[in-house]
């Protein structure tokens, strides 16, 4: 309770939604503000998370670790329940 209201799972989830879609927004324009880089849809859903504007999905595969970590480790484990 704060200030004698009860907080419901709902009201800290849209609040804590509200919070990080705000400082999402005010980031992605600091760095275009600064740098000049711009945004786009990385899909296009109601929500998408946003990519840089003229950054092909071969490109950032090409220099994501991460996604290839994530791949080798997707393959072992669709290796393993197929039983190759």
């Amino acid at each position: 309770m704060i200030n004698g209201r009860l907080l419901t799972a709902e009201f800290c989830i849209s609040t804590v939604w509200n919070a990080a879609s705000f400082i999402t927004v005010k980031s992605k324009n600091a760095i275009t503000q600064l740098t000049g880089l711009q945004f786009e849809p990385a899909c296009k859903t109601a929500n998408p998370s946003m990519k840089l504007f003229g950054i092909s999905d071969e490109m950032v595969r090409a220099f994501s670790s991460r996604r290839g970590d994530i791949s080798a480790e997707l393959d072992k484990v669709k290796a393993k329940i197929c039983g190759r």
